[in-house]
């Protein structure tokens, strides 16, 4: 996943199912949420996000 404009990590965690969770601010408006996610557009000059992967590394889902 990499966003349109200006992406910053600032934690990453993992679950006991091995599930990673990404979160970190975020000024681009695409490529960051998923179809579906609680807030799927950028709201403003700048936002945050959480993003949750397999262990795989397969994107589950994505939001702002």
């Amino acid at each position: 996943m990499c966003g349109s404009d200006f992406d910053r990590i600032s934690d990453i965690e993992i679950d006991n199912n091995n599930n990673i969770y990404i979160i970190g601010s975020t000024s681009s408006n695409s490529n960051i949420a998923t179809i579906g996610a609680f807030q799927e557009n950028l709201n403003g000059g700048g936002d945050y996000f959480i993003s949750k992967f397999t262990s795989n590394g397969a994107i589950v889902w994505s939001t702002y």
